[in-house]
C-alpha cells in the first residue's frame, strides 16, 4: 500500500482534495481526526494534541485494515499536528516529535499551498494571508529534509489536475 497525506494550511482544500483524488484513483481515504476530536469543544490545550495525533494514527491503521487499498490518501498526516504545535504552541512537546518520527510512513505528500479564498470555519484560526502562509513555510521546513513532496496550487479544476499529475508523476503512470 502506498500512502499520499494531504497537508497545508487551513482552508487550502485538504479535505475536499482528498476526497476527490480518492475518487479519482480508486483509493481509499481517511479524514482528517482533528475535526471529529474539536467539533464539539470550545477551546483544546498543547497536552490535547497527542491524542489527536493517535487518533489520526488509528484511523489510518483502521481503514488500510478495512479495505487494504492499493493507495489511501490522508487528510492531513501528524506533521500537520506537529506544525500546528509549533505555530500555535511555539514548541513541538517532545512526546509529539516522537510519535511523528515513529510514523513517517507516508511515501509522498501533497503540500497545498494557500491560495485558495479563506472559509470562515468555527475550528480555523488562522483567517490571514501571512498566517497561512507561516503555516506553509513550516510545513516546507519539515518537508524539505524528507524529500518526497510536491507543492500543489491553483484554483478549481486546475488545482485537482495539478494534484493528478503530481501523483501520476510519483506513480509513474
Amino acid at each position: 500500500m502506498k500512502k499520499i497525506a494531504v497537508v497545508g494550511p487551513e482552508s487550502s482544500g485538504k479535505s475536499f482534495l482528498t476526497k476527490t483524488l480518492a475518487k479519482k484513483f480508486r483509493a481509499a481515504f481517511t479524514t482528517e481526526f482533528a475535526r471529529e476530536y474539536l467539533q464539539y469543544k470550545e477551546s483544546y490545550t498543547q497536552k490535547e494534541l497527542i491524542p489527536i495525533a493517535e487518533g489520526q494514527i488509528e484511523a489510518e491503521s483502521r481503514i488500510a485494515k478495512a479495505k487494504n487499498p492499493q493507495l489511501l490518501f490522508c487528510d492531513t498526516n501528524i506533521l500537520s499536528i506537529v506544525v500546528w504545535s509549533k505555530i500555535k504552541y511555539k514548541q513541538v512537546e517532545s512526546s509529539l516529535y516522537n510519535l511523528y518520527e515513529s510514523n513517517k510512513n507516508y511515501d509522498f505528500t501533497l503540500l497545498l499551498y494557500p491560495d485558495l479564498d479563506y472559509v470562515n470555519d468555527p475550528l480555523r484560526e488562522s483567517p490571514d494571508l501571512s498566517s497561512r502562509l507561516q503555516i506553509f513555510e513550516t510545513f516546507e521546513n519539515f518537508l524539505k529534509k524528507e524529500g518526497n513532496y510536491a507543492i500543489i496550487k491553483g484554483k478549481g479544476e486546475i488545482r485537482i489536475k495539478n494534484a493528478e499529475e503530481a501523483i501520476q508523476s510519483y506513480l509513474n503512470l
